[in-house]
Order: structure tokens, then C-alpha cells, then sequence
């Protein structure tokens, strides 16, 4: 599986949620690495974790533009939201249970899948509706 490349089809147009996106990229392609090179059991649990706690702050940052500027679906989008969470949660206990190679690379396949999804078409929605309020 490549590695995730940023590219401005990925815009939000809001420069630190696009940062955030970028940040949540380069772990998911840290993890990527740390497979290659045979690492991934040393660093996985901890990219793991600093990939939920980042996706937390996101999250959170990400739902209050939506909430200040009335966002119609975030409701909907807070609901994406917490699947996800609920979703790394239940790898993390999987993980915790024993470190399985085909988890890792389950785990990176679904990551990397999710993140360019959420953002091309889940994110994609509430770009005019931001940019209308001037949150850019």
C-alpha cells in the first residue's frame, strides 16, 4: 500500500483544519514507515494512540467552526466522528491483546482509506458553508 500524499484536491479551504489533515497524514505515513523497516510493533501503539489523541483535538476543533457558523449536518458529521473514535478504540484493545502483523496492517489499510474518504467527500461538504461564514 503507498503512502498517503497531501494534494490540493484534499483542501478544506481552511488553512489549520488542512494542517490538521496534513498532521493526521503523516502519522498514518509514519506508521507506513515503521512498517517497512520492521518497527511497527515498537511504534504502533504509540502512533496509534497520538493518532486518536490528535484526531480528538480535530474533531473537536473541526465541530465548533461547524457549530458556530450552524452547520445544517453536524450532527451527522459528529456521528462520523465518533465512529472513528469508537473504531480506534476497538483496535487499540485488539492490539492490546496481542500485537498481530495482519491487525497492523488491517489497521493502516482502514486508516489511510478512512482519512482520504472523510476528507474528500465527508469534509468536502461543509467547505462552501464555511467559506460563506468566512472561516477560512
Amino acid at each position: 500500500m503507498p503512502t498517503m500524499i497531501w494534494s490540493q484536491e484534499m483542501s478544506v479551504g481552511v488553512a489549520i483544519l488542512d494542517e490538521d489533515h496534513k498532521k493526521l497524514i503523516a502519522m498514518i505515513n509514519e506508521l507506513h514507515e515503521a512498517m517497512q523497516h520492521g518497527r511497527s510493533k515498537e511504534v504502533f501503539a504509540d502512533i496509534l494512540g497520538r493518532l486518536s489523541a490528535y484526531t480528538v483535538e480535530h474533531f473537536g476543533r473541526e465541530e465548533d467552526f461547524l457549530a458556530e457558523t450552524g452547520y445544517p449536518s453536524l450532527d451527522l458529521h459528529h456521528r462520523v466522528h465518533e465512529k472513528l473514535k469508537a473504531d480506534v478504540a476497538a483496535i487499540r484493545r485488539k492490539f492490546d491483546e496481542g500485537v498481530d502483523a495482519a491487525l497492523q496492517i488491517d489497521t493502516l489499510q482502514f486508516l489511510q482509506d478512512w482519512l482520504q474518504n472523510h476528507i474528500l467527500q465527508t469534509d468536502k461538504r461543509y467547505v462552501a458553508h464555511l467559506n460563506a461564514h468566512d472561516i477560512r
